[in-house]
């Protein structure tokens, strides 16, 4: 079975909006989710997936709205996207390759998602709020659960 298309990430727009997002200082809160349509420089908390819908709605022009929560955008991009080893992401620091990664909840903590391109994230994580670290910082290779290549283009 042929797996269903999803409109590409404009890498551009996404770095713009996390920049001008880590320059606003935008914070952590869990449960937290911007509008879908809420000018960027008016965001002040997120959690992670609420993070990467609004990223993910920014940066295809209002193409993809990924449902709320961790869990159920993994649920919701699994059938279409492809799944590759979170090792993968090494391999491809010098490209601009575009991962969209999980670490799926327990009874103890929640669950976490974000991307990665050329080794680095692009997230909103306790403690911090949106921000980028490198990809192989503790937690994420040891507890992450999936990733997936997301499709891009660079205008």
């Amino acid at each position: 079975m042929e797996k269903a298309e999803i409109e590409p990430i404009n890498l551009k727009l996404l770095q713009d909006a996390v920049h001008t997002m880590m320059l606003n200082g935008v914070k952590y809160r869990w449960g937290s989710k911007p509008a879908l349509r809420m000018p960027v420089k008016s965001v002040e908390t997120s959690d992670c997936s609420g993070f990467t819908r609004y990223v993910a709605f920014l940066a295809t022009s209002g193409e993809v709205v990924l449902p709320e929560g961790s869990y159920q955008q993994h649920d919701f991009l699994a059938p279409i996207l492809d799944e590759v080893p979170y090792q993968e992401v090494a391999k491809s620091a010098n490209e601009a390759t575009l991962y969209l990664c999980f670490i799926h909840p327990t009874n103890d903590h929640a669950g976490h998602v974000w991307f990665v391109c050329r080794a680095d994230t692009f997230e909103c994580y306790g403690g911090h709020g949106v921000g980028s670290r490198h990809y192989d910082r503790r937690p994420l290779p040891q507890e992450v659960t999936s990733c997936f290549i997301w499709p891009h283009i660079w205008v």
